[in-house]
């Protein structure tokens, strides 16, 4: 049976009212759901697969059964992603919300799903509507606990040597980058700083139930004009402009963003700060696999899941409202139901969307951008410890290697793994040793070079995706708002492509639908948000 239970996020549905009022806003609908049935258990579509400690992590779709017209609907693209840090380590949630960093999706994990939301939100037994829009869900669900950190060191490769290695001394790591960049790593540290204090900002609103309806009000409503133009301008020219050295910028920090998001010190300067918060290494790993954080929070939710692959959108109104029939194909064949809202999650662009858009005036077209291919190569082998200048394999030192952007350089980056369920007796691979290296790269790896990074191997898995957007220098970003309550999610991708970003656009989705819905415009786009939840009881 279809249940009255909204399905926005996990913690919903928030404590109803004791009022015996509610708001103004559209007549909901009133009709019955005794007649839908669903199935009432959850599940996860796993798209995905864990081996040889590549971590993937299928996000879920929160979908009730078609044939619940008071529901609404989101679109999404079961995707998988790949959280790490240039430290090597695979990335998850951390005390402050999810990673930052850049998101790796698989090409084999691109079928949709239907999901639905709620358009009638359940009154309290009063008969009044709830009080207070979604509060967003925990970080964790009970019962998941932090990997065991296995410790290893990094080092940047230029091609020819290293430029900079990491020790087992702080005082010595320190010393290292003040004797090679100066001041340059604390005027790094200063700049992400105060862009994340300022970001921290958005937690704080939607806790208040402030919502946004474009990206561009979200991003001047935390940072004012500073932060749209970091959508605009380079990461490496933001940085020069406080201080930081250009030898610095050429060596650190295109290592970074070539091992994050596989591009140059070109990328948009929020893109970029993004990345390097991440870099920092506070992040950890769940023991078990990333993936138990997304289906935790689904188990969590209680939502009914359908896998179904959606073709088409088209309007139609009803009683003067907006109505979107979904078109869909199941493992039962072609279907469509009609919703009152949705939200559409997967990329609108050429060479990602397969499904269209009907009825709608003017037109919604796909957006003329790229996604930035990528390679992961898994190789289970023996690493040339000789090309990296050490010949004799039992004195090198290093679990995570980055690259500078050097022309002759065929990959990215590349780190030893290790896997999801870590023992206590558990010890890397010595360098002399058999071990699991995961290489980065733009394009697929020849034997040729294989052969040049390992003496021999016994395995390789190779897996290309389009895994992020390739930034450049336009200046528009996509709308939030596509039809009256259609609403787009992945266009935050083009402010800055990261778990957390998605998370924050998502609840910013949930609570703009939710203001819309119920009328309570004084909660979207408000100007000087900051004095008003400061004087907010």
């Amino acid at each position: 049976m279809c249940t009255s239970r909204p399905v926005w996020a996990a913690g919903w549905p928030p404590s109803p009212s004791t009022s015996s009022s509610t708001r103004a806003g559209p007549r909901p609908s009133t009709r019955s759901a005794s007649t839908c049935r669903t199935s009432s258990r959850p599940s996860v579509s796993r798209c995905c697969q864990e081996r040889l400690g590549h971590t993937v992590t299928p996000v879920p779709s929160l979908h009730p059964s078609p044939g619940c017209p008071q529901w609404g609907l989101a679109l999404t693209r079961s995707s998988c992603f790949v959280p790490w840090h240039w430290g090597g380590s695979v990335g998850c949630p951390n005390t402050r919300g999810w990673m930052r960093g850049p998101r790796v999706s698989t090409p084999q994990c691109s079928a949709r799903s239907v999901a639905l939301l709620p358009t009638v939100l359940p009154a309290s037994p009063s008969g009044s509507a709830p009080s207070q829009p979604p509060t967003g869900a925990p970080l964790l669900p009970a019962g998941l606990k932090q990997r065991r950190e296995v410790p290893g060191k990094s080092a940047i490769f230029s091609g020819e040597h290293f430029v900079l290695e990491e020790t087992d001394w702080y005082l010595l790591n320190l010393f290292r980058l003040w004797w090679h960049y100066g001041i340059s790593f604390l005027r790094l540290q200063m700049w992400v700083e105060e862009v994340m204090e300022k970001f921290m900002r958005i937690y704080k609103y939607q806790a208040h139930g402030y919502a946004f309806s474009s990206l561009e009000e979200l991003l001047r409503s935390l940072g004012g004009d500073a932060f749209i133009n970091m959508t605009q301008r380079s990461v490496a020219e933001s940085l020069l402009e406080v201080g930081v050295t250009q030898r610095f910028v050429d060596d650190v920090i295109a290592a970074v963003l070539r091992s994050s998001y596989g591009q140059s010190v070109l990328v948009p300067a929020f893109a970029g700060a993004m990345s390097l918060a991440g870099a920092q290494g506070s992040m950890w790993a769940v023991e078990g696999g990333n993936k138990l954080v997304c289906s935790g929070l689904l188990k969590l939710t209680k939502a009914n899941v359908i896998p179904a692959r959606v073709t088409g959108i088209s309007l139609h109104s009803s009683e003067g409202r907006a109505l979107y029939q979904v078109h869909y194909e199941g493992s039962k064949g072609q279907g469509s139901s009609f919703y009152d809202m949705v939200v559409v999650t997967t990329p609108l662009h050429t060479s990602r969307s397969n499904f269209t858009f009907e009825n709608f005036e003017p037109p919604i077209a796909n957006f003329p951008r790229a996604f930035q291919p990528s390679v992961t190569s898994v190789v289970h082998g023996y690493l040339n410890s000789s090309y990296f200048g050490f010949p004799d394999p039992k004195l090198f030192p290093f679990a995570s290697i980055l690259t500078t952007d050097t022309p002759d350089l065929f990959f990215n980056a590349m780190d030893n793994i290790c896997p999801v369920n870590i023992s206590v007796a558990f010890r890397r691979k010595q360098p002399q040793e058999a071990a699991v290296w995961r290489v980065l790269s733009q394009q697929p790896l020849d034997k040729q070079q294989l052969k040049t990074l390992f003496r021999s191997y016994y395995s390789v898995q190779v897996t290309e995706w389009q895994s992020y957007p390739r930034y450049d220098s336009t200046k528009s970003l996509p709308p939030i708002v596509l039809h009256d309550n259609l609403f787009y999610l992945s266009g935050v991708e083009w402010v800055a492509s990261s778990m957390e970003m998605i998370a924050v656009a998502a609840k910013n989705v949930a609570l703009l639908a939710y203001n819309r819905w119920y009328q309570d415009l004084e909660k979207i786009d408000q100007k000087d948000l900051m004095h008003k939840v400061k004087t907010e009881l």
